[in-house]
């Protein structure tokens, strides 16, 4: 499992709920850092880890039938 949030291959659906606090940790310390913007941290937080997620659901619920 990734969970380092700079890594390419991260996905925010493999990483266990109770660990995914540690991934936002790393986005506000970017955030803070300079790193990245308040928008561009929304934007991954939101809308890219919300599309994996959904993603993976899709993927999980199409194998079962």
């Amino acid at each position: 499992m990734i969970t380092d949030i700079a890594n390419p291959k991260f996905n925010i659906a493999n990483v266990p709920f109770e660990q995914r606090l540690n991934c936002l940790n790393q986005l506000t310390d970017a955030r803070d850092s300079g790193v990245i913007t308040q928008d561009e941290m929304l934007d991954i937080a939101c809308v890219q880890w919300f599309d994996q997620y959904q993603i993976s659901t899709l993927t999980r619920s199409f194998y079962l039938f």
